[in-house]
């Protein structure tokens, strides 16, 4: 009996139950950052950034964050932005605990959600039914694939620009090119092939949701996501408003990208 043909789990995977890293983003400077997220009720997270983990910010009382997790309220309203509201030191992690009050919230169009009300987190299909983990592996592996090759054509138009624009001289140029936006350009490739690789699998029946802690390390997931482009760093260097519109929306898959990161570790820990 293939993978699909298994008895759906059920649903309602507790928040506190998870003990793996989510990856979120800050708003200015923007970097991203991994946390482990302890609480969660309508008025905002409580999360911690402990030193072990390899993506960690240092936080202040009103900074902006991003969780890229799907918080739904009763009212079918999603959460996921917030600003600082309380930063703690963990002694026991030598990290960070911080409070985030949530800023913002937009209809949710995403097939897992985490309920405010009840602390834990459902599988779900667009019509609301109990989705399949295996089907489900899927549709975020081909979203993660489409989004990276969204990535590369945004990218592919960006680097003409850049040899227009730019002040270096020409043999300055020519080496940023082969340094910065060459290894962009490799890097955005390689990350493409490893989600063709998993989706292949998935699709297969090869990768699923039960081989998901043997198959796929979640640091290397981490690594694929991640964005490869810094746009600051392109935008001081440059200094233009023409790549504005690019790395916007490179930003915007980016983001995207982060979101399903979170869906794909909350598959991992709904199978240990």
């Amino acid at each position: 009996m293939s993978s699909r043909d298994q008895p759906v789990p059920a649903p309602g995977l507790p928040i506190t139950a998870v003990n793996l890293p989510f990856l979120g983003s800050r708003s200015s400077p923007y970097a991203t950052f991994q946390y482990l997220l302890q609480e969660v009720d309508a008025s905002g997270a409580t999360f911690a950034v402990p030193s072990w983990v390899v993506r960690r910010e240092h936080f202040r009382v009103g900074d902006i964050v991003d969780l890229h997790f799907p918080f739904r309220t009763a009212d079918g309203w999603h959460r996921q932005q917030a600003e600082i509201a309380a930063v703690d030191r963990d002694a026991d992690q030598s990290g960070q605990i911080c409070r985030a009050r949530f800023q913002d919230r937009q209809p949710l169009h995403h097939p897992v959600y985490a309920s405010l009300e009840t602390g834990a987190i459902a599988f779900r299909t667009a019509a609301g039914e109990v989705a399949d983990p295996a089907e489900l592996l899927v549709q975020i592996l081909r979203d993660c694939l489409l989004q990276k090759r969204g990535v590369a054509v945004y990218f592919k138009h960006l680097v003409p620009l850049f040899s227009r624009i730019t002040l270096f001289p020409r043999e300055d140029y020519g080496s940023l090119r082969r340094l910065v936006l060459e290894d962009v350009r490799q890097r955005i490739d390689t990350n493409i092939a490893a989600f063709q690789r998993w989706y292949d699998l998935a699709e297969a029946g090869t990768l699923t949701p039960a081989t998901l802690s043997r198959d796929l390390d979640l640091e290397t997931l981490r690594t694929a996501i991640e964005g490869e482009i810094e746009n600051e760093l392109l935008e001081t260097t440059f200094n233009s408003a023409a790549i504005r519109p690019y790395t916007e929306a490179i930003r915007l898959l980016d983001d995207k990208l982060y979101l399903n990161h979170n869906m794909l570790v909350l598959l991992y820990a709904h199978a240990l």
